[in-house]
């Protein structure tokens, strides 16, 4: 039997070839995703190392609560440091800062700008056996208006040392003497960031925290016991602070980037599922043809003493055989995948080159994993169909071996899509974990594809027939043919027509959430806003609150407020929030207020949402927790209705500056004051953030526009990928359109013998393609829009408010599936056209 199963393959090269395509790429990108993110991580991992390779302990500030990657609990008072330096067992003990911007104006005046990483402020060690700062050329800086660039920041910048430089930071514009170039450890591995290094006094002045650090950093004396060295520390420290060993801050310092890279591997895995479900279809219906097509030989198998197991093993050993190639060539293509990947992140500035490929055995794992389980999964049910195969009975003349009813077919999918319906429901309507969540949607719509391509089966016919009416009209012969021949074989037509049902479904379904979420929030930002300006950066990190207080002064604004955004804690929950100058929001913003009134007080505004969840309404008190300054009692000042401008939290901004060392804005925004017109505001804002080159000014349409270009970027990423399973499902086309051709070679012979020419032929393949084409489009759409508009009604509505179905681009993808069938019909068609008639009609 393991020769009829390589001799059966070895017959049919291309169907192997093809179908085996169909699952290398799903396993590429489970490939992919597991070495890109294991050799990520492992570089990274080194960095931490490397940055903490001199220090002993660390001093730091108490989390409060959990605020994120990367998250900082708060700095620590400089005073403690003479009194940790005296602990005995100490060698030596600094304070270091850190802080974000400090942004670099080039000769030009233009902002120097990371591509990827931040632009980051630091002191300058002042304990060298503690520091891992090489110097390279110059000085350390020791005066006030002296500092230090790192190496790709001095590549990038322009200027030479001894030049006069222009740095941006929290603080505004300062001018400084660039005195010397440095490197961050022998490899200089800065994950994309550039670095300013200061004198420590003036990085505590840039960064607000005059008389404190970040945190204490201190080497312990040859052969002191760290543990004691650390309980006569931690005796010496106020509530609030804590004292750590090095190896927890680099573990935390890797877990915090591994959660990050993990979304990227998690994004990957999720499309290599969706290309390997989308494959499983495609290898489902392969091996049903398949063994449709060997009825007589595996008869004949039986009659000379097969075993029904044997013949399934046949099958299954095909699977397997088609599952290990799949997996050697995803393996490889998936290092290949990994290695590109890894260069567009390098390019991108993520701090990536160099990096390299770390293959682990959970990698290899994996690929042979899902390649082989997923082409074994799928040939299953052909599998045991084919144990069905009467011995006596397939002999005979015109057997078929039927799969069951279109009406069975379709009662089960009725039942699957019920089940997978309220799976999906349960997930969205009982607000689960995260895992719990989309475990939830996905199996749920597993489930609902599995469901109705089966459905599809029971309409495939006639639906068939209808698609195919406008072909008979212009091609009144092939076209007939072709319209019979899609429908004459439902369950192959619908299960072909499932595949490319599954990725118009998710595109669809993509394009239904994302059009309505973008619609939603321009929809809300043109009808709740009144601010006709925008001042902005594209970058993560935010800008001096300089800016606002320039703009406040221009008689050409009459209203104005800066935007922070951070995380607090209430009852027990952490929030973002958004903080602005409440004097001036009413006249920005609408937030519908529903209780209370927004006053120039201090406060908090609530959204009704968050207001019903915890029990208050305005003029109550409630206490906040923030990480850096603990409890604060707030009152509730107003009650609002719109949150999707501005979120479910809002304090005023004053409250926001005594409460966080971080004072940068993200945003500032403003409104026109009367009698001025928009070119007037528009000049004297420029003139007044001129030497803020990074800045974007937008008025109220180039913001709209701006935002809603962002979300359409986005929508565009998940397309590309997502049109890897459409791929797949044309490759699934191709490959049923050429079992089809093998399988009625006799019947095409025939036609080419009664007068129908080779063109007429091609015609005929390719006129069948749309059909099923268009079938399966058509399909995917109605099922993605449902899908889209679900998970619409089901976000909140402050985030989607409007439902849009993008009707033109909907209908465009039904176009384009028509043409993707052309062109999979292509050698189809063509193997079809070179049949010779004698050698066709002699064909058994």
């Amino acid at each position: 039997m393991f020769k009829v199963t390589i001799k059966g393959l070895l017959q049919h090269k291309i169907r192997f070839l093809l179908t085996t395509f169909a699952v290398v790429a799903g396993v590429a990108f489970v490939v992919a995703s597991f070495t890109l993110t294991d050799s990520v991580r492992a570089q990274f991992d080194r960095l931490f190392r490397e940055i903490n390779a001199n220090i002993d302990l660390t001093i730091r500030a108490q989390e409060r609560f959990d605020t994120g990657a990367f998250g900082a609990a708060g700095p620590v008072p400089a005073d403690l440091l003479p009194r940790v330096q005296e602990v005995p067992g100490v060698a030596a003990a600094q304070g270091s800062v850190t802080g974000l911007p400090a942004l670099v104006i080039d000769p030009e005046g233009k902002a120097v700008v990371p591509s990827a990483g931040p632009p980051l402020g630091v002191s300058w060690p002042t304990e060298p056996s503690l520091s891992q700062v090489i110097l390279t050329e110059g000085a350390a800086p020791s005066a006030p208006d002296e500092v230090a660039f790192d190496e790709r920041l001095y590549d990038a910048a322009g200027y030479l040392v001894g030049d006069t430089v222009t740095v941006q930071t929290p603080s505004g514009n300062r001018r400084y003497q660039l005195v010397g170039i440095f490197k961050f450890g022998e490899a200089n591995a800065l994950a994309g960031a550039y670095l300013v290094a200061f004198t420590l006094p003036e990085a505590q002045s840039v960064f607000n925290l005059e008389g404190r650090f970040a945190d204490i950093e201190v080497k312990l004396e040859p052969g002191a016991d760290a543990g004691a060295v650390r309980e006569r520390i931690a005796a010496l420290l106020p509530p609030g602070y804590e004292v750590v060993e090095t190896q927890q801050v680099v573990e935390e310092s890797q877990a915090d980037l591994g959660s990050i890279i993990d979304v990227f591997g998690t994004v990957l895995l999720a499309f290599a599922l969706i290309s390997l479900f989308v494959a499983g279809f495609l290898i489902f219906n392969v091996f049903l043809i398949v063994v449709g097509q060997r009825i007589r030989e595996m008869a004949l198998l039986r009659a000379v003493g097969a075993s029904s197991v044997q013949v399934a093993g046949s099958v299954l050993g095909e699977a397997l055989v088609l599952g290990v190639l799949a997996s050697v060539l995803g393996f490889f293509g998936g290092l290949v995948l990994a290695s590109l990947l890894n260069l567009v992140l390098s390019a991108g500035g993520f701090g990536t080159e160099g990096t390299q490929l770390v293959v682990s055995p959970a990698a290899v794992i994996a690929a042979f994993a899902v390649g082989i389980g997923t082409t074994l999964l799928a040939s299953v049910l052909p599998a045991l169909w084919s144990t069905r195969i009467p011995p006596v009975a397939a002999m005979r003349e015109g057997f078929r071996l039927s799969l069951g009813s279109v009406r069975l077919l379709g009662t089960i999918g009725v039942v699957l899509i019920a089940a997978g319906a309220a799976t999906i429901a349960w997930g969205l309507l009982t607000t689960p974990d995260t895992v719990p969540l989309f475990s939830a949607l996905g199996a749920g719509a597993l489930v609902v594809f599995i469901g109705v391509a089966l459905v599809s089966a029971a309409v495939a016919g006639p639906v068939a027939r209808l698609l195919g009416l406008p072909f008979r009209r212009v091609y009144p012969v092939t076209g007939e043919l072709a319209r019979q021949n899609a429908a004459r074989e439902p369950s192959r037509t619908a299960f072909t027509a499932g595949a490319l049902m599954i990725g118009l479904a998710l595109v669809s379904m993509s394009f239904v959430v994302g059009f309505s979420l973008r619609d939603s929030f321009v929809s809300s930002l043109r009808s709740g806003v009144s601010a006709d300006w925008y001042v902005r950066t594209d970058s993560f990190f935010g800008f001096s609150p300089e800016v606002a207080q320039r703009l406040r002064e221009l008689p050409e604004l009459r209203a104005v407020s800066s935007l922070q955004q951070g995380r607090m804690q209430v009852a027990g929950s952490v929030r973002r929030f958004s903080a602005m100058e409440l004097s001036a929001l009413p006249e920005l913003i609408d937030l519908d207020v529903v209780q209370g009134s927004i006053t120039d007080a201090r406060g908090v505004l609530i959204s009704e949402d968050a207001a019903r969840e915890l029990g208050v309404s305005a003029g109550d008190t409630i206490t906040v927790v923030f990480q850096e300054t603990g409890p604060v009692q707030l009152p509730v000042l107003a009650v609002y209705g719109d949150a999707a401008v501005v979120g479910d939290w809002v304090i005023d901004s004053a409250t926001y500056r005594e409460n966080f060392t971080d004072q940068t804005d993200v945003m500032v925004i403003a409104r026109t004051a009367p009698g001025v017109s928009r070119q007037e505001a528009r000049a004297a804002i420029e003139a007044a953030v001129a030497d803020y080159p990074q800045l974007k000014i937008e008025d109220s349409s180039q913001f709209v526009g701006s935002q809603a270009s962002q979300l359409d970027q986005l929508l565009a990423v998940i397309t590309v990928f997502l049109l890897l399973a459409v791929f797949i499902a044309v490759i699934g086309i191709v490959t049923t359109l050429a079992l089809s051709v093998f399988e009625r070679t006799r019947e095409l012979g025939l036609l080419r013998a009664v007068g129908m020419l080779r063109p007429q032929v091609r015609r005929m393949i390719r006129l069948e393609a749309v059909i099923i084409a268009v079938f399966g489009a058509l399909l995917g759409v109605t099922v993605g829009v449902i899908f889209g508009v679900v998970l619409s009604v089901a976000i909140p509505d402050n985030v989607i408010s409007t439902i849009t179905v993008p009707v033109g681009w909907l209908a465009m993808f039904v176009v384009l599936a028509a043409g993707l069938g052309v062109l999979a019909a292509l050698y189809p068609a063509w193997r079809a056209g070179r049949l010779n008639v004698l050698e066709a009609i002699a064909t058994e």
